[in-house]
């Protein structure tokens, strides 16, 4: 069975263009390009973090140097590189193949450990559930659930606990806990803006 058979023609091309590219590239750029495409966007420094090197400039001017599908801009003062939509959607369908389960784990475990440190809950939860890791995964949001509750981040918690089955949200008790209070907030909202249209007719 053709790997991409399920992809429609037109990126099933652009995979078997990409694939070429790729297995022309040294193994150093490939393991580069398979981790950070764990990341939407990523500066040097994340990516020294993710894999622990202290050459991602290097590596990095390598792949702009060959045209290979990665964009930059500006953020916050600093420049930040992504690659282009199809080519990062290769990397993740080419990285469980490529990486040993060992290697998979680690990854997804600094992922985590990144995202969570930009504060992109959401995303810090997902690589840790992929690690297998669900204490870690529930401890984002208990460590966070206070702050985002208070500020009315509700859309980052839905995001949030959406992530987790009902069965484990109702193993952890304190990821219970705020998953209830979540929702009993949201349902007093919601109730609030019915009575106020209510009203308004």
């Amino acid at each position: 069975k053709c790997k991409y058979e399920d992809i429609n023609p037109r990126e099933n091309l652009y995979y078997y263009f990409t694939e070429d590219i790729f297995s022309s590239l040294d193994e150093e750029i490939k393991t580069f390009l398979l981790s950070t495409s764990v990341l939407e966007s990523f500066t040097p420094d994340l990516c020294g973090r993710l894999l622990e090197i202290n050459n991602s400039v290097e590596i990095i001017n390598k792949i702009s140097s060959k045209n290979i599908f990665i964009d930059s801009f500006s953020k916050d003062e600093e420049i930040h590189f992504s690659y282009q939509k199809l080519f990062s959607d290769f990397l993740n369908k080419h990285r469980e193949s490529a990486f040993s389960s060992k290697q998979l784990n680690q990854l997804y475990i600094k992922a985590a450990e990144i995202h969570s440190f930009l504060k992109v809950y959401n995303k810090a939860i997902h690589f840790y559930l992929l690690a297998g890791n669900q204490e870690e995964a529930a401890g984002i949001i208990n460590s966070n659930f206070t702050y985002l509750f208070d500020n009315s981040e509700y859309n980052i918690l839905r995001e949030c606990f959406s992530l987790f089955s009902d069965n484990e949200i109702r193993l952890d008790s304190q990821l219970f806990f705020n998953y209830l209070k979540y929702h009993i907030s949201i349902n007093q909202i919601n109730n609030s803006i019915f009575l106020g249209l209510g009203y308004l007719i």
